[in-house]
């Protein structure tokens, strides 16, 4: 697996590395998926040691997310549907990964759909199915965010 970069910079809950309190998953390229592994800690818990369902779904997220972005190289946001289901919890004890693919593409190319399995230890633990959508630099202004330049260089047009 190649690691993929990630701006020092990025402040980011789930995958920034300058967030005091954030998971700082970690980011790998494997074939045509985007690898994202996530280091439980016990303040991570929902139940005793198991990983609280939110984080969970945010690894997933961000693996499509990072899936979409490695694509296009465009910031996306999930947009719309997407289906969430989780066959058991993973544990704080033990690493665990979620894997992204894009599965499909609208008409002008862009991928749309991202596919996420996480696995500990072999085993499936939940499934994302979400569609994606380039964030335009438009929308961000009606927002009226401030995003900083590691990030706005990416936004579509």
């Amino acid at each position: 697996m190649t690691p993929l970069d990630n701006p020092a910079a990025n402040s980011c809950f789930g995958c920034g590395p300058a967030h005091p309190h954030g998971t700082h998953l970690r980011f790998y390229r494997d074939g045509d998926e985007v690898v994202a592994v996530h280091s439980p800690r016990e303040t991570d818990i929902g139940w005793p040691g198991m990983l609280h369902t939110g984080l969970h779904f945010m690894t997933m997220m961000e693996a499509g997310y990072w899936a979409a972005w490695e694509v296009t190289g465009v910031v996306h946001s999930m947009f719309g549907t997407h289906a969430f289901t989780q066959d058991r919890l993973p544990r704080t004890a033990e690493d665990w990964q979620a894997r992204a693919r894009v599965v499909a593409r609208d008409e002008g190319g862009v991928p749309v759909v991202t596919e996420t399995l996480a696995r500990q230890g072999g085993r499936a633990t939940g499934r994302l199915l979400a569609h994606w959508r380039p964030v335009s630099r438009d929308l961000v202004a009606r927002a009226g965010l401030d995003l900083p330049d590691y990030i706005t260089q990416d936004l579509a047009p």
